[in-house]
């Protein structure tokens, strides 16, 4: 089952893709990239609306914000998808292409490596969209939200700050282990995001009791 959640997201971007593809042949390409520009959109604006206002205050709420982050890289990596599909359309010869074999196996395999190239470049991540994808841009975004006080820095707006050794943010956020957490995968950047909420209202002082 694990391995079928892990897969769905390349599944999504090569439905998509061929959805993108379809548009391509009907209303033309000029709509078909408005379109995925406008998904594209949507999760950066929701993404930057949960680091701009949401993060600080309820950590959880924008964790599941930033999640629709994806949409930016799956839109395009389905535009890449759809690229490859009209590509093969229209440029794998036929039987009645007037090409001498030769010319044949020649634009087949210009095919192919640029069937690699795409796919290496903006498709292959999908695979494993959450650990490629998702979780460094969430992790990146709690370590330029939540820094540690720097004496001799100015301090920046938007920014919480904390004691570096003295913090229950620290533990939370810039531990690669701790309160059973040990990667920023989507169960443990969850199960972080609420270690987060509540260092905060607790005024951020350090558990004892947890390592």
């Amino acid at each position: 089952m694990s391995k079928l959640l892990l897969a769905f997201p390349a599944f999504v971007v090569a439905l998509f893709g061929v959805v993108l593809a379809i548009g391509w042949f009907s209303i033309g390409l000029n709509y078909v990239l408005i379109f995925a520009a406008s998904i594209a959109l949507f999760g950066w604006l929701i993404d930057w609306m949960a680091r701009r206002w949401v993060i600080t205050k309820r950590p959880s709420v924008a964790l599941w914000m930033m999640e629709f982050w994806v949409l930016c890289p799956g839109a395009v990596a389905a535009v890449a998808a759809a690229f490859l599909i009209v590509l093969n359309v229209y440029l794998k010869p036929g039987d009645a292409s007037g090409l001498t074999s030769e010319q044949k196996e020649l634009l087949s395999a210009v095919l192919t490596a640029l069937t690699a190239l795409v796919t290496a470049a903006f498709i292959k991540a999908a695979d494993d969209a959450d650990s490629t994808w998702i979780a460094p841009h969430i992790r990146d975004a709690f370590y330029k939200t939540f820094r540690p006080i720097v004496p001799s820095a100015q301090k920046e707006p938007g920014v919480h700050y904390f004691t570096l050794g003295h913090s229950e943010l620290e533990r939370w956020i810039y531990r690669e282990t701790y309160g059973g957490v040990e990667s920023w995968n989507f169960r443990d950047r969850h199960r972080r995001a609420r270690g987060v909420y509540l260092a905060i209202v607790n005024g951020d002082t350090p558990d004892p009791n947890r390592q």
